[in-house]
């Protein structure tokens, strides 16, 4: 779970929003003004993954050090280029 603090850019009223277990966007309606209001979280990653190279089948182990949502890089073995998903599925 997350949590952004944003405010209403119609009234100005600050709100913490927190987020569901996969949860990316929310919307929701200001509780003062009504306004529609969504609010975008960082959508949940793997932190390393096993994966195969489709053109040699290679074992890798990759790894988001960086904590981003993909990674580009070449095989070691037959230098095809990849770019690996580190993005969970919604359940």
């Amino acid at each position: 779970m997350e949590i952004k603090r944003v405010s209403c850019p119609k009234c100005g009223i600050v709100l913490d929003v927190s987020n569901n277990k996969n949860e990316v966007v929310k919307r929701f309606a200001c509780p003062q003004c009504e306004s529609h209001l969504m609010v975008r979280f960082n959508p949940p990653l793997y932190e390393k993954l096993h994966v195969k190279c489709p053109n040699c089948s290679t074992e890798l182990r990759v790894h988001n050090r960086k904590n981003m949502p993909y990674r580009q890089f070449h095989c070691p073995t037959c230098q095809k280029e990849l770019r690996i998903s580190f993005i969970k599925p919604a359940e």
